[in-house]
Order: C-alpha cells, then structure tokens, then sequence
C-alpha cells in the first residue's frame, strides 16, 4: 500500500487549521489506510491528516490493540496534570517533557459514522490531546517553556536545514558489546527465569525494577510481584521507580515483561535490550503468545531486540523459532518461550552484542485479549473455538449462567444448530466440540461429566 511523506516542521501546512470532514468518503478510508502504513513505518502511534498535508480534521493511531480513526474529534472534559517525555514525527528525534492535562473525554465518529466517545487516560490522553494539536495548526515546540525553547534552538535548526530535509537524531544510547552491570525490568512470572538465568550466569544486577505491591485477590494484603519476590530471594535491590535504573550505574537495562513503555530520557543514557515472545514484527504488543494461538500460527519464537521509544520497533540482535503444538493452550507454549527465551538471553549477552538486524516484513499487533475475545460464538468454526479455548480463559453461558470452558476436544461435524448440546458434545458453525473441562459460575474447575452430571442438561438445550 502507497505510504504518504509526513511534513515536517517548517512546512507550512502544518500551521494550518484544518477543516471539518463533512463526507465519510471510500477516499476518506483510503487516507486512512495510507496513513497507517505512514505511521507504523515511521514508526509512531499517532499521526494526524495536516502531517500528510491534507487539511481535514481526522486522525489515526494505534497504541498496540489495532489501528483506529477518529473524525472530527472535540474534547469534551480533561482534568488533572501530567508531565511525560513527548516526541512528534514531525519534529523527528527530539522529545521534550511536556504538562497535559492526565485525563480526557474526546467524542468524534469513525469512518464509518459510528459515534466515538473515549475516556483516555495517560498514555492514550496524550497522544488523543497530540493529535487534537496538529488539526489546530499546533506543534509540540509551542508548549515549551522559556529554558526548553533556548535549549531546542539550535536542534530545530539542524533539523530544518532544508524545506523539509532533516538529520535524525538518536534517542537511544548504543550498548555495551559486553555489558556486565545491568538493570533488570521485568514484573509477571513470565519474567522471573531470565532473572534467576542471568543471575545464575554472573552478571552484576545492580537493580531491579518491579511493579509496585499489590493485592492479588480480595481481601488479602498487598503482596509483591513474582519478580520482586524471586529478586530479594536472590538479595538484589529492587525498586519501583525507573529513576533507580539511572541512578545504579549499569550498562544496559533488560525488560522481560516489564508493562510499561521506556521514556526516551531514560534511553538516552541507559540502553536496553528487551525479551519478546514472538518472532518479530508479527505480533508486536501485550499478547503475542495468546494472538499467535487464535491465529492458528504453527511456529512463533523470542527475540532479543533492542528497546525503542515505540512500541517493539526496535532492531533485533537475535531470534529462535519454536514450534507451536497443535493442541498446546497458550500457558504451555508460553512456559517453553519463556525458557528458550531466557537461554537465548543469557547466551547473545555473554556473546556479546553485535549490530542488530532491524525487523523485516509487515507488522502485526497483538493487541490485549478481552472478554469479548474470549466468548464462544457457536456459529464459529470449531476449530476457531477450539483455539480460543487454548488460550484460557474461555467462556460462554448456560441457563443465563457464565460457563468457563478449559478443555475440549474438536470433532467431526454433528446435526443440529449451532449452540445444541447433545450429551458433552457442543454443534458448531462448522464441526463440534466435546467438552472435557469446565468451570460453572462460581463453582471450580472440574470434568464436564462431572458438570454435566449436576446440572441434568434437556435434550436440545443451548450454550451462549
């Protein structure tokens, strides 16, 4: 697909105002597909309609769950402050810490027509306020202050030494071929191994940078995360604010998990190397072990790749395949990522790290899997569902009543409409599925014989 050349400051195009959509045209969603491209190329999470040079107040943006657009967008509400490491494409290697309002209410339509209406916090606030500013002909150099603007000078001029020509600059600080002193970030179980693996290799951990305590059920106290808990066993310093990951003097930081984007600051000084379940670019974001499952991919696999200011853009220093088995549920496949992953960890470190090899092929985004994926739709093929069951988590309904389903098995096609249980076995859009582990509503896992036993299902009753 045809990308668009994004304007940079200095052109003038990007002081204009732009205009009210009045049409939602297919030319309209063209722009918008084209803008896409432009924008994961770039790559960036946002970019608005004057930034291709067209004066039409739409943006689009994709923060790791899949692309959207808004069309005519107005903030309606904001509240609270927060200040944040801020770059723009068309301001291309620099950032500034810049104060926005933390929370937003933005209303628009889609390209569709369909009404939008989002309440944003943090991240996605800022980047909906960022685009907002570009279709009022505002620049992310106008919210500087007096000491910001003196010291960005002279950067802009660099910058716009043509009508639109400009010198990247970099924002990460290049690591060590052999780092030794490192800081570890990581928060899940997921990423406890390569802690204990690189431990257990002797490397020096200076720090590690956790989630903060929390209460993991009701009731109960706040207690730490898995790689807090697994770091003080091995009496390392730990922490849960990035500033310590400047302040512990350690060569390269190593994210596994971590949950949280590395502002551009931190990455100037302290380069970082992160661990991702998935053979890059396919399945960049927050679920590429549960995504590659529902897709019916057959192999997945780590990388080491190196930590960008975008999302898992970053240019890969060394990857390993492994098969995916074709009933393996995502708990199982991501167990054997995460050793494959801390092995091949351990191994490029004490190598050392050679020039890294930027990704290659079209980007997919593994975006955060939710209830609504989650739902057995029975006219669905039976292989889907039996995918999505996999991934754990699945469920449909009884009796108006939410049954989780663990396990099951695909079969042949069986008679009957979509939804109709006959004995355990469940009719399909296309296919059947035996149930073979269940979870009624607050009830514990169990066989489904067992469910099924109790719950005396009627000939011709329906799940969901």
């Amino acid at each position: 697909m045809t990308t668009r050349e994004i304007r940079i400051i200095g052109d003038p195009v990007l002081r204009k105002p732009a205009t009210e959509v009045t049409e939602l045209t297919g030319a309209l969603a063209r722009l918008a597909d084209e803008m896409v491209v432009t924008m994961y190329e770039a790559p960036g999470l946002g970019l608005a309609a004057p930034q291709v040079g067209v004066q039409k107040r739409f943006f689009v943006y994709d923060l790791g769950e899949g692309p959207g657009a808004i069309v005519n967008p107005v903030i309606e509400e904001s509240d609270g402050e927060w200040l944040f490491e801020e770059g723009c494409l068309s301001v291309p290697g620099l950032s500034w810490e810049i104060l926005r309002p933390k929370t937003i209410h933005i209303v628009g339509v889609d390209l569709d027509g369909n009404d939008v209406s989002i309440e944003a916090d943090e991240l996605e606030s800022r980047l909906f306020q960022h685009e907002l500013d570009h279709l009022d002909g505002v620049l992310l150099v106008d919210h500087l202050d007096e000491d910001q603007a003196r010291d960005a000078r002279k950067a802009l001029r660099d910058l716009t030494t043509g009508p639109r020509g400009w010198i990247p600059i970099a924002l990460s600080a290049s690591p060590p071929a052999h780092p030794r002193r490192l800081a570890y970030l990581g928060t899940p179980a997921a990423s406890v191994p390569s802690l204990q693996a690189l431990h257990r290799a002797g490397f020096e951990i200076a720090v590690v940078v956790t989630g903060e305590d929390r209460r993991r059920s009701r009731g109960a106290d706040p207690s730490p995360s898995p790689v807090k808990a697994a770091a003080l066993d091995l009496d390392l310093q730990v922490a849960h604010d990035l500033d310590a990951v400047m302040e512990s003097g350690a060569d390269l930081g190593v994210v596994v998990a971590y949950g949280h984007l590395i502002p551009a600051d931190l990455l100037a000084d302290v380069p970082m190397v992160n661990l991702h379940f998935s053979l890059l670019p396919r399945w960049r974001g927050a679920a590429p072990v549960e995504r590659a499952i529902m897709a019916g991919d057959t192999t997945t696999g780590v990388c080491v790749m190196a930590v960008d200011v975008e999302l898992d853009t970053g240019d890969v220093y060394a990857r390993t395949e492994v098969p995916i088995g074709a009933s393996e549920t995502a708990a199982e496949l991501r167990g054997r990522l995460v050793d494959e992953g801390s092995r091949l960890l351990v191994e490029t470190l004490t190598a050392g790290l050679g020039v890294p090899t930027p990704q290659s092929g079209d980007p997919v985004y593994a975006r955060k899997i939710t209830q609504a994926d989650l739902e057995l739709d029975w006219s669905r093929p039976a292989a889907d569902l039996g995918r999505i069951i996999r991934v754990g988590g699945a469920w449909t309904t009884f009796r108006d009543r939410r049954l989780k389903v663990w396990s099951a098995e695909v079969l042949e096609a069986v008679p009957g409409q979509p939804g109709t249980l006959d004995g355990d076995v469940v009719v399909t859009g296309d296919g059947a599925l035996r149930l073979v582990e269940v979870q009624p509503e607050s009830r514990s896992r169990q066989p489904a014989s067992a469910w099924l036993a109790g719950a005396r299902a009627e000939p011709g009753e329906n799940l969901g």
